[in-house]
């Protein structure tokens, strides 16, 4: 069995670490990483609806964007109650995405970077 946490060669996003990611829900950055725990996420697919709200917002706030979409589209059965278009509302609500400026600038600053690395 393999242990809670991240390892070398294990990342949250399928094409693993790029220097071009935004960083926003699955890129780490810095070293920091929240070391996701099985127990308790395999406990949150057994909750009711009210617990299941109040975990996809702490989730939220510490922006784990896989993590809530992927409760989300889960088959738990506190999710199961939410019609396609609620599942939609927590999506925009929940989901936190750079802004067009915030990719803009961004954008920008790795074309900087690149240019100053030459």
């Amino acid at each position: 069995m393999e242990p809670d946490g991240i390892t070398a060669n294990l990342w949250r996003r399928a094409d693993g670490l790029r220097v071009d990611a935004d960083g926003c829900g699955g890129q780490l950055i810095h070293g920091d990483a929240i070391y996701p725990n099985s127990r308790f996420i395999d406990r949150v697919m057994e909750v009711g609806v009210e617990d299941l709200l109040k975990t996809l917002l702490v989730l939220s706030a510490y922006r784990q964007n896989d993590l809530v979409l992927s409760v989300l589209s889960s088959n738990c059965p506190a999710s199961k109650l939410f019609s396609s278009e609620e599942v939609r509302l927590l999506e925009h609500q929940l989901v936190h995405y750079p802004s067009r400026i915030i990719r803009l600038l961004r954008w920008m600053l790795g074309r900087i970077n690149q240019r100053e690395k030459r």
